[in-house]
Order: structure tokens, then sequence, then C-alpha cells
């Protein structure tokens, strides 16, 4: 994968990577990581991973340089 990486690519700012970290918090808000995923699912199922998922692929283009459009006038997603 290296390999092919320094062929296809000539520095790493060509692409980025959105990683997943699930965090339990406890009862006492202390939070405990579980593990960090490096393909995190962006599936689109519910309502709830509808309005979370949607802000953070808004946030990471807008991070990038992009101007991606307000969520609110996505009717598809909601």
């Amino acid at each position: 994968m290296l390999n092919r990486f320094h062929t296809t690519y000539q520095t790493r700012n060509s692409f980025y990577e959105v990683y997943g970290f699930d965090i339990l918090i406890t009862d006492k808000m202390r939070p405990y990581l579980i593990e960090v995923n490096q393909c995190p699912s962006m599936n689109l199922k519910t309502n709830i991973d509808k309005s979370i998922k949607m802000t953070l692929f808004s946030d990471v283009m807008n991070l990038v340089g992009f101007t991606p459009e307000e969520i609110e006038s996505h009717k598809d997603f909601n």
C-alpha cells in the first residue's frame, strides 16, 4: 500500500482521512476511549446518523477549503 501511495500521490496533502472514535462517557462524565475506526461507516440510515454525519461531512469540506451548501437545504437527507 505504501508503494502505491508513493507512485500515485506526490504529497500527503492530496487526500484526507476521517477517523471514527468510539467513546464511552460514564454517569460521572468520565470519558473512555473504546476504539478508533480507520474507516468509519458513513451510512445515513437513521435521523441521528443523518444529523451527525452530514454535519461532520460539512465540517470536513470546510476544513479542506470547500464551501458546501447548508445542510438544511438538502431536503433528500431530512
